[in-house]
């Protein structure tokens, strides 16, 4: 790639403008504080959604969106996991991607508010995260989604995640899995 990103771009420009210390410089709620005010700034208008829901799963908060053309009941769905390297970012961050994407594919789109480092360190994030995605499944018929239709996704190290439940959810509906203590060497 040879150019940069232009949200990229000018996300630069104004920290570098604004002469800003590295984030590295705080701890990391100072860092993720100032992360969190600071995307929200760059965030485009929010589109209206159908219908925004807050829901706890265990220990989880999970925010949905319902699109404008999503139907009330067996809608497609996304679980979106929001970047931020494993330290940064919410659902709240995401926000305007999981209101495009709702209502781009006529689906809802559920992020959860999953653990970060470093004071909650690897597995916590993927296993509450792991959670919310039985959560979604169980609660299908209630919550108006297709339960053969939840999709999971996201960027950056939310992408991550997203890779590794779908594999997760993949060996748990087949029955076995071949990274698991069953696995013969």
């Amino acid at each position: 790639m040879s150019k940069l990103d232009p949200s990229a771009a000018t996300f630069l420009k104004r920290a570098e403008a604004a002469r800003l210390p590295s984030l590295v410089e705080f701890s990391a709620a100072a860092a993720r504080k100032r992360f969190h005010d600071g995307f929200a700034l760059d965030q485009a208008p929010l589109q209206p959604v159908a219908e925004i829901e807050e829901i706890r799963c265990g220990t989880v908060r999970l925010k949905c969106w319902r699109g404008i053309s999503a139907p009330v009941a067996g809608a497609p769905s996304l679980m979106y996991l929001h970047g931020g390297g494993w330290l940064f970012g919410s659902p709240e961050t995401h926000e305007e991607i999981c209101r495009r994407i709702a209502n781009l594919a006529g689906a809802v789109v559920a992020a959860p508010d999953y653990r970060l480092a470093p004071e909650a360190p690897f597995p916590s994030g993927l296993e509450d995260c792991a959670d919310a995605l039985r959560y979604l499944h169980r609660n299908a018929s209630r919550l108006g989604l297709d339960p053969r239709r939840i999709a999971v996704g996201g960027d950056s190290s939310g992408g991550n995640l997203a890779a590794v439940l779908a594999l997760m959810a993949r060996c748990e509906l087949s029955g076995g899995c071949p990274f698991g203590s069953d696995r013969e060497d």
